[in-house]
């Protein structure tokens, strides 16, 4: 009896082994067989379009390339982060500058006089470029320049483009910033409460009372800066102000400034920015009971000068329309 179970046992065993065998036999054809159709179609599907199969020395060095891209990418993001460093460290230089020169001179001609070198100058350490058209219209003084407001630098561009002897008018909240508010509130700013729009013009023009004569003011007449690029409604503040003091307007169109600061970002990136100055407009007839007219006349304005700019654009560049239809 032991000898016929053993034997049939042992039986039972290689049959088992052998059928275990032939599975994984079939299975590991099934898969060189599966992995052969897939690489069949990867071939046709190169061949479609007229690729064919890389060779193992390619994919590598296609993964070197990969790797190099990226090194250079991040050489290139500390270059940048670099020169933003030094453009800090160059604005505090010309601030404790202006600080000394403004104990003899006063703040507001300290700013005169530091204005212009320090923005052209700061932009050449960030690597921004500016091209301007136009620049024949910035001759007089005591001008009101209004333009598109684009991005945080918008305060760095617009100093190296108008005339010395010109100040801002700007939200009262930029006070807070550390340092550079301080320096901003020196140089003569008109601050305003934005929160109180109809007390606005009033310490506009009790700001503006307070400058020297023959200053110019710059103002941002959209009020904010648009997340989506696209120019908003002009506020009547500005041409309020025009109408009752008979300055001149000069419209101001930038493009490009998104490229170099995006909305959310801080970081300043090489570039370039066009810049399209339009002729005066004169307002020794204006009066301010038409006021939202003269911020449509203004809008229109400002407009042509960014599509003039938008224009100037490199070429490969998709144009997007940054101008509204409406005036608030």
């Amino acid at each position: 009896m032991a000898g016929p179970c053993a034997a049939s046992a042992v039986e039972t065993l290689r049959s088992r082994l052998w059928r275990m065998v032939m599975l994984a036999h079939c299975g590991l054809a099934q898969t060189r067989a599966s992995s052969q159709a897939k690489d069949m179609q990867s071939r046709a599907w190169a061949m479609r379009r007229g690729r064919s199969r890389p060779h193992r020395w390619a994919t590598h060095g296609t993964g070197r390339q990969s790797v190099l891209k990226v090194c250079m990418g991040a050489f290139k993001l500390c270059i940048v982060f670099i020169r933003f460093l030094l453009a800090w460290a160059f604005s505090l230089l010309v601030g404790l500058y202006v600080c000394l020169i403004s104990l003899l001179i006063g703040p507001k001609r300290a700013w005169w006089y530091t204005a212009r070198p320090w923005a052209r100058i700061t932009l050449w350490l960030v690597g921004v470029r500016l091209r301007i058209e136009g620049e024949e219209h910035l001759r007089g003084r005591g001008c009101l320049y209004i333009s598109n407001h684009q991005s945080l630098i918008d305060v760095v561009f617009l100093p190296a483009i108008v005339p010395p002897g010109t100040c801002f008018v700007a939200k009262r909240e930029l006070l807070l910033i550390p340092l550079w508010g301080w320096g901003f509130g020196m140089s003569g700013a008109i601050l305003i409460d934005r929160k109180r729009p109809r007390e606005a013009i009033a310490q506009m023009q009790a700001g503006l009372r307070k400058l020297p004569r023959g200053w110019g003011v710059l103002i941002f007449p959209e009020g904010t800066r648009p997340k989506d690029g696209v120019m908003r409604p002009f506020k009547r503040g500005a041409f309020h102000l025009a109408a009752a003091t008979h300055m001149p307007i000069v419209p101001i169109g930038m493009d490009g400034a998104r490229d170099i600061v995006p909305p959310n970002g801080w970081l300043v990136r090489p570039g370039e920015v066009r810049v399209t100055i339009g002729p005066p407009l004169q307002t020794h007839d204006w009066d301010t009971a038409s006021a939202a007219a003269h911020a449509a006349e203004g809008f229109a304005a400002v407009s042509q000068c960014v599509q003039a700019s938008v224009a100037r654009r490199p070429p490969g560049r998709q144009a997007q329309e940054p101008w509204a239809s409406c005036v608030a």
